[in-house]
């Protein structure tokens, strides 16, 4: 038998984790940029930090290594 307060730990524990499903925006998000010499850049990847723990992010990860956190790159 389950008590009500491990029951409700259980609960807690579920929408922490249904939580990370949403979508954040990143932190300081700047694009990478190559430039082959001719005057043109091309954007080949993202940078930024998880906004839940702030770990450096790049290559527009769809989840934070660190902490689980989805994540919206989009401006």
């Amino acid at each position: 038998d389950w008590s009500l307060v491990e029951y409700q730990k259980a609960l807690e524990r579920a929408v922490k984790a249904l939580e990370k499903q949403i979508p954040r925006k990143v932190n300081n998000l700047s694009k990478i940029y190559l430039d082959f010499g001719v005057g043109k850049k091309i954007k080949v990847g993202a940078y930024g930090d998880c906004p839940i723990c702030h770990n450096s992010l790049f290559s527009r990860v769809d989840y934070c290594n660190k902490c689980g956190q989805r994540l919206d790159w989009s401006k």
